[in-house]
């Protein structure tokens, strides 16, 4: 299995959890998927930016 499989495999999965939401919450999502990675906070739910985790 290569990164693209799985990158792919991801990108499959959760665009049909996202459509599943949308139908559960009546609404559309976001255009673009929340990454804590760009957001920079950690991805274990810290709500702190990077910079100011300790």
């Amino acid at each position: 299995m290569t990164t693209a499989v799985l990158t792919e495999a991801t990108r499959r999965i959760m665009d049909a959890i996202t459509a599943e939401l949308e139908v559960l919450r009546g609404e559309q999502a976001p255009p673009e998927r929340y990454d804590p990675r760009t957001a920079r906070v950690t991805p274990t739910g810290r709500p702190k930016p990077l910079g100011d985790a300790s």
